[in-house]
């Protein structure tokens, strides 16, 4: 008989002493056995021995070294059982009568009775573990008397304690206790009145309003209700199963599912929890997941509850089911994207990077990349909110301001593209395209808000597993270069691993292009004037000092903000150019140089004023050379004719060429503020600062698109998302792929840059058979959905 109870406070300080007990036994009466048997994927507690205990490699990885004497063998599996057993050894066998965080499991009866023979054969007792499955919950004071196993030892818990205080109690048969148990169990808050009291309350309780029935009936109704669903959705849910009102719902999985969402959270098995958590905040209806089990919904109501309550339950489900069927992921994540959430809400993860996984993409199946030493990835981010159909095209039935919340609340990159890329010279890379699910806006407003250390440090935390995974580069596209300060805030403690903004090549290439297309055009490099808009900025401004050498007259715009900025800028394309005539060297000078060579201002100044300010800049002093030459042309001409700056785009009104380089986050270039004059724009930003209306009613300017590559012939990619020709990447993503291929390079890949660097970073991509591509570009570089 069961007589002899100790209590204590909690399930877990139960299934303690059980283990000690039996352990006990087993050196008193099985030779010193110590080993207990235990079932995968078992739940008896959070402390050391019992997270040994307890079945789930999951849980067991993070607490090691493990407990010693302790055997997890497959749940229901009588072979096993056999198996594990060693006579001398073995002292106890552990197990739930219904497997609660496992995922709503009862032991099969054929295996209770003859896992009762083999106990009694070796003298050997069975703890049963009813911390979850007891006190009624399954239509019986004891889950295991429903299958016809008696235990030996028996662990009750947190409904006992009636839900108004802690309490834990541990039944012993007389015939299996061990001499002594009784001085080594103690605890100090244990077998105090007031929990016994309630303990007593829970028990009657039990008894007079009879849970034990009501939970059977109930649990008769709601797995009807459930099982009725499973057959209107068998794509949806795999199972129901449980006894009483211990019920497990086991979501099928959604690996085809048309919602590229859906089918993610499946594969990791996540979709449980949102499911969990759209049922709770879209339907009213509170469910948990099974622990080792998360695709099992688990639901474990009060046995007072009503049929209209479960009925209400059932209709929720099928909501779910209905959304899971047809991949709306939308509707599944509505709640997760409400603005008035956020602020109570962290950052979840809906998607996992891993380079080489062939996982598919958003908007473009990944190509599987073929195994090669060298790998890289270019990070990049969604240029808006619309960006996320790109994932998911459901997600587009969200509000504007639902999908920049949602995309403000992921954590994880999502895979773009992958592939393998080939240089002529027979160089294979493994190349990764992936997002982070971030807005342009987002960005832009964490940057005017001082608030960029959250954005900055998801970036770290991104390029230091992809750098555990074996990348070797890094590319950061769009603004992520900008709120990483040009790439110098992240990746600079991760040895071999090298980050590149890819604005070196940017430049390049844009600058490669505004010089071809001038020429064709028959832009005048002495008297047409070049409009750069975010000349403040790393790749404006070193645009301007390339240009400088191959023509005369600009016009430097910017923001106000940032309009001090432009003037250092045109000091310094003005010192450049005073170097480049003092230097001599033979050659006739070109663009600014030759302008100022032309200037008799400069030959009046060059003698005492220049030469002091040159020397004084050398020894730290404020102005340069190229400054003082700035200030006497305004103060001589009431203007500067060459490198005029302005804090608005409407002064480049008689620019026949506009580059734009800005970090805007909607077009600026516009019918109102360009003029009659403009021939050619070149534009750099993704995304585009140049307004599609623009270009529709100015057939007369040529637009073309800085910073885009052709890849060598050998190659085959394309990227839906960026509407580029077959074979051609931006430049950034180019940049990243030619360090994948040569290793780390003299230039600067971070940080800011240099016409040197520009001009290196220039061959290094002809040398892997990098070119120039500007022919595809007759309308304004935007992201266009389906």
């Amino acid at each position: 008989d069961v007589d002899r109870v100790f209590f204590c406070n909690s399930g877990a300080e139960a299934n303690e002493g059980a283990c000690k007990v039996a352990r006990k036994w087993g050196k008193i009466k099985l030779d010193g056995a110590y080993e207990i048997i235990t079932a995968l994927d078992s739940f008896h507690g959070r402390t050391q021995a019992m997270m040994a205990a307890t079945g789930q490699p999951a849980y067991q990885e993070k607490w090691t070294p493990l407990m010693p004497g302790f055997t997890n063998v497959p749940y229901n599996d009588i072979q096993a059982i056999k198996d594990a057993y060693v006579e001398g050894r073995t002292c106890a066998v552990l197990l739930e009568p219904v497997q609660g965080e496992g995922g709503i499991f009862p032991l099969d009866t054929s295996y209770a009775a003859t896992l009762r023979r083999l106990a009694d054969d070796a003298d050997c007792p069975i703890v049963v573990d009813e911390i979850q499955s007891g006190m009624g919950r399954t239509g019986a004071f004891s889950a295991a008397s429903q299958i016809g196993l008696r235990g030996d030892y028996y662990i009750f818990g947190k409904s006992l304690g009636g839900g108004l205080t802690k309490l834990g109690a541990l039944l012993i048969d007389t015939k299996r206790y061990a001499v002594g148990f009784g001085f080594a169990q103690s605890s100090t808050f244990a077998e105090d009145d007031h929990s016994a009291l309630v303990g007593l309350g829970a028990l009657r309780l039990l008894d007079d309003d009879k849970l034990e029935t009501r939970s059977h009936d109930a649990g008769v109704y709601l797995t009807k209700l459930l099982k009725d669903l499973k057959a209107r959705y068998p794509d949806v849910l795999a199972d129901v199963r449980g006894v009483g009102l211990m019920v497990g719902i086991e979501l099928a999985s959604q690996s085809d599912n048309e919602s590229q969402v859906i089918s993610g959270l499946s594969d990791q098995e996540l979709l449980g929890l949102f499911v969990a958590s759209h049922l709770l905040h879209r339907q009213g209806v509170r469910v948990g997941t099974a622990l080792s089990r998360p695709m099992t919904l688990r639901l474990e109501p009060s046995a007072y509850i009503s049929h209209a309550d479960m009925d209400k339950t059932a209709a929720g489900i099928e909501a779910v089911c209905r959304i899971i069927s047809t991949g709306d992921a939308a509707d599944l994540l509505r709640h997760l994207a409400q603005s008035y959430r956020l602020d109570r809400q962290t950052p979840f993860r809906m998607g996992a990077s891993h380079l080489n996984n062939g996982s598919a993409s958003a908007g473009d199946a990944a190509v599987a990349a073929i195994p090669a030493e060298k790998q890289a990835v270019f990070l990049g981010h969604m240029i808006d909110s619309d960006d996320i159909g790109f994932w998911d095209k459901s997600l587009l039935n969200l509000t504007e301001a639902e999908r920049e919340n949602l995309a403000g609340r992921l954590v994880d990159p999502i895979p773009v593209k992958q592939m393998s890329l080939l240089s002529p010279s027979g160089g294979r890379l493994n190349y990764e395209i992936q997002s982070l699910p971030i807005t342009s806006r987002a960005i832009i407003t964490a940057l005017r808000d001082g608030k960029s250390d959250r954005i900055v440090k998801q970036v770290n935390d991104v390029i230091a597993e992809y750098a555990r995974q074996g990348a070797s580069v890094v590319g950061l596209g769009g603004l992520l270069s900008v709120i990483t300060r040009n790439g110098l805030a992240v990746g600079q403690d991760i040895e071999g691993l090298q980050v590149t903004t890819g604005n070196t090549y940017t430049v390049a290439l844009a600058a490669e292009v505004v010089i071809q297309t001038a020429r064709e055009k028959h832009i005048d490099p002495a008297t047409d004037r070049f409009g750069i808009v975010g000349a403040g900025g790393n790749i404006g401004s070193t645009l301007v000092h390339i240009l400088a050498e191959n023509f005369q007259r600009f016009h430097l715009a910017g923001r106000k903000e940032t309009i001090g900025r432009v003037e250092r800028v045109a000091d310094a394309v003005y010192d450049a150019a005073l170097a480049t005539l003092q230097s001599g060297g033979g050659a006739s000078p070109t663009g600014l140089a030759a302008a100022l060579a032309d200037l008799k201002l400069y030959t009046q100044l060059s003698c005492p004023d220049l030469g002091h300010a040159r020397r004084a800049s050398a020894n730290g002093a404020s102005l340069s050379a190229g400054a003082v030459l700035r200030r006497k042309i305004i103060e001589h001409y009431g203007t500067d004719p060459f490198l005029p700056v302005s804090p608005s785009i409407d002064a480049l009104q008689d620019c026949s060429v506009i580059v734009t380089a800005s970090n805007a986050i909607a077009p600026i270039l516009t019918t109102s503020n360009v003029g009659p004059q403009t021939k050619i724009i070149c534009d750099i930003s993704v995304p585009s600062d140049v307004d599609p209306e623009l270009i529709k009613s100015r057939p007369d300017i040529t637009m073309v698109r800085g910073g885009v590559a052709r890849l060598p012939e050998a190659n085959e990619f394309t990227l839906d998302m960026i509407d580029l020709p077959e074979n051609h990447m931006l430049a950034c993503m180019a940049e990243t792929a030619l360090l994948g291929f040569s290793g780390r390079q003299g230039f600067r890949a971070i940080g800011e840059i240099d016409a040197d660097g520009v001009r290196e970073c220039h061959a290094l991509g002809r040398k892997h058979g990098f070119e120039l591509s500007y022919s595809a570009v007759e309308k304004p570089f935007a992201i266009e959905l389906d």
